[in-house]
């Protein structure tokens, strides 16, 4: 029997469900807050713990993350096998990014900002997604989604990626993170779902930002680090983009006196994009662990091992 910590707040069916799986002594906390002994006999750890404490546990062979990203982790013990969430979240972030595009072509943040002065004055002239292009920087789980509704939607749709490989039918052309320039001053939308490693980290510097067309809508929901911060509060304030959509952001979470949460056409949401405490996200997740223990107890690896060097 292998010990196993999962660090998640789980009702008493979803606890049930995990023990049935053979193989496997659970113990189930909802804080990192472990007693020693425990910590002594876990051998594979559920949940996202700090650096720090992964370092902690003396025989722990396996970390299952409760996320997709996995940056953090890629320079933990490489004794210990690194399992992220992949797929689990592409539905809800893509659902949140749709929004955030619908709300920049609506203008619906300035329509509510002027409900409260009781204004019926009109903003400015709305835009359609059908007809317009779009571009995902990041096309694993969440970025392909993204695209595949915008596609339904009638939008042109375009990709980056750190090599060029499986493209979709619903995108009209993929590009590699090299290329990238070729086909950003093009695109109307732009979302970002990128993972954070030394090639990711200020891809969209100021002169990048400054590529996009002005009245762009760029949405980021990967890592905050993916945008060099000050760079996109100086194109901002010159002008640029109709919207500013941010679930991530550099430094995170933000500081209370930070620029970006007052400047005009940033709107910004505290990394909720995934919904991971919803039931829908929570039974699939619950799917991912389930099926990784399942392969693991049979002798065989688990699904979405982390590249360490990549960082996802």
């Amino acid at each position: 029997m292998k010990n196993v910590l999962m660090v998640m707040k789980l009702r008493d069916a979803e606890k049930e469900q995990l023990v049935q799986i053979p193989g496997y002594q659970f113990t189930f906390a909802e804080n990192w807050n472990i007693p020693q002994e425990i910590i002594e006999q876990t051998e594979i750890v559920i949940g996202n713990p700090a650096k720090d404490v992964v370092a902690g546990f003396p025989n722990v062979k396996w970390l299952q993350l409760i996320s997709a990203g996995a940056d953090t982790y890629k320079d933990i013990d490489q004794e210990i096998m690194l399992t992220n969430a992949y797929d689990v979240f592409g539905e809800a972030i893509s659902e949140y990014m749709l929004a955030c595009a619908f709300s920049a072509a609506k203008f619906f943040p300035e329509y509510h900002d002027l409900q409260k002065e009781r204004s019926w004055k009109r903003y400015g002239e709305p835009t359609l997604i059908s007809g317009s292009k779009v571009l995902s920087v990041g096309m694993g789980s969440i970025g392909t989604e993204f695209l595949r509704k915008m596609d339904l939607l009638g939008a042109e749709c375009y990709g980056v990626r750190r090599t060029v490989h499986d493209k979709p039918d619903f995108v009209k052309e993929l590009y590699a993170f090299t290329d990238l320039e070729k086909i950003l001053p093009e695109c109307d939308t732009i979302a970002l779902s990128l993972p954070e490693t030394p090639e990711t980290t200020k891809m969209f510097n100021e002169a990048r930002l400054r590529m996009i067309k002005k009245d762009a809508v760029l949405i980021n929901v990967g890592r905050g680090t993916a945008i060099d911060t000050e760079a996109l509060l100086k194109v901002v304030n010159e002008g640029w983009f109709r919207a500013v959509y941010l679930d991530v952001t550099d430094p995170e979470p933000l500081p209370l006196n930070h620029p970006l949460w007052n400047t005009e056409r940033i709107h910004i949401t505290p990394h909720i994009s995934g919904g991971s405490f919803s039931n829908i996200i929570r039974g699939t997740l619950l799917k991912v662990i389930t099926n990784n223990l399942t392969l693991v107890s049979q002798g065989k690896p688990p699904v979405h091992i982390v590249d360490r060097k990549l960082g996802y």
